[in-house]
């Protein structure tokens, strides 16, 4: 809601004249805005084009602590007002400070945090720290916001803050870089209610670590991934996301990954959703993806993968593959789990190997859902490996054609239903 510390931009305002506070005086750009900006004031954006000469870009706030020890418990209380939340984190300074960071964990007063330590314990009680801070933009109907550079919505490596985009914007970067960026593990980008996500050139559309998005229609890159490179914690829902090459391309941050991902459609030139060869995510990352429908040249492929111990949960009422195998395991990749909680998995491509699946070495996949494999009448497998392998199932199996002999098809009381085809 406006208020008298909001900064307002409009196409037909002026940087040199504009007050805060004053929908009468807005500024011309957003970065005037930005420029102005103190924590705890919120930038109204104005229906129109607004071009983004910099990214939406937050940078940390130093803050005086105080910092006291009881139980292992830190009490933060901050020498000024600063309007954080529970779930922020707190981060002492570079040069002297504690070396880690306080998670907070429940708000006492509005100066005042409980803090569960994150990190090694601190020797010094009384030391300068970074506080989270709130960056918050918010878009009328009809809002655009482009940048023709690399990003659109960016946060500083290694810096604590956060940035909220809401309203009624589409967010679109024309440059080489993602629309959305996240570059480090300290802060939280969100954009809720957002309409679009675009990128046009040689970026994915979303990319970084603790990235948070609602997104009423498509989340879309031009020419590469829509979504690639997720670390940290992400929760992204989107009616469609649309990648040139691949949809969803996971597990490649350098640090622990938990993704939910929800949309009603996945659709990859390449690959849907793709775990990509010389993979090398850390150990213990895991993804969950909703979709209704997933669909690219092959709805999910996995690489020949180093990744270590990788779980995705791929929940799906139907995967299609237009132009291969529906479901590719193409090399050993011991350490990835991955569980297909699908009802059809279909190829439709009219060639001899246009299996349902395709198994090339070890494989952790798992079929949910008693799913039902159809191909066109071109291969005469169902199910094809190149080697001796196994295919878990958990309920029937129903196939159109027969599984290929070097598939062993194990777990529980597991039929193959070459007849009851839906």
């Amino acid at each position: 809601m406006p208020t008298s510390r909001t900064h307002y931009v409009s196409q037909f305002g002026d940087d040199a004249t504009a007050q805060r506070g004053k929908s009468y005086r807005p500024y011309r750009t957003i970065a005037a805005a930005l420029a102005a900006y103190t924590p705890g004031d919120l930038i109204h954006v104005l229906p129109g084009l607004h071009r983004l000469t910099e990214p939406i870009h937050r940078d940390g706030y130093l803050v005086p602590v105080t910092l006291t020890r009881a139980n292992g418990v830190v009490t933060v209380t901050v020498e000024e007002p600063h309007g954080c939340s529970a779930g922020h984190r707190l981060c002492a300074g570079y040069t002297n400070g504690f070396d880690g960071e306080l998670v907070v964990h429940e708000v006492l007063s509005p100066t005042a945090f409980t803090c569960l330590q994150a990190g090694p314990d601190a020797t010094d009680n009384s030391q300068q720290g970074i506080l989270s801070e709130l960056l918050a933009i918010h878009c009328e109907h009809g809002v655009e916001l482009r940048q023709d550079g690399d990003w659109a919505v960016f946060e500083e490596y290694d810096v604590p803050g956060y940035i909220s985009v809401t309203g009624h914007a589409d967010i679109h970067a024309a440059g080489a870089g993602p629309a959305v960026n996240g570059t480090g593990l300290l802060y939280r980008i969100q954009c809720a209610n957002i309409r679009k996500l675009s990128a046009a050139t040689l970026g994915p559309a979303v990319s970084g670590a603790n990235v948070h998005l609602e997104v009423q229609h498509e989340i879309m890159s031009i020419n590469y991934d829509a979504i690639m490179s997720l670390g940290g914690t992400n929760h992204i829902r989107a009616r469609s996301i649309v990648g040139k090459d691949n949809a969803i391309e996971l597990g490649n941050a350098m640090v622990p990954e938990s993704t939910f991902i929800e949309a009603d459609e996945l659709v990859g030139g390449q690959a849907a959703v793709r775990i990509p060869g010389g993979t090398f995510a850390a150990a213990g990352s895991r993804a969950y993806i909703r979709a209704k429908r997933i669909i690219g040249a092959s709805a999910f492929v996995m690489g020949s993968a180093t990744t270590r111990d990788y779980e995705l949960f791929l929940d799906a009422d139907e995967m299609i593959g237009r132009d291969a195998p529906a479901v590719v395991w193409a090399a050993n990749a011991p350490h990835v789990a991955v569980r297909l909680n699908c009802r059809r998995i279909t190829s439709q491509f009219a060639d001899p190997s246009g299996y349902a699946i395709a198994l090339n070495g070890t494989n952790r996949l798992q079929l949910h859902g008693s799913p039902a494999l159809l191909t066109t009448p071109a291969p005469a497998y169902s199910v094809y490996a190149s080697s001796a392998t196994d295919l878990v199932s958990f309920g029937t199996l129903r196939v159109a054609k027969p599984v290929h002999g070097n598939v062993t098809v194990r777990v529980g009381a597991v039929t193959i239903d070459a007849t009851h085809v839906v």
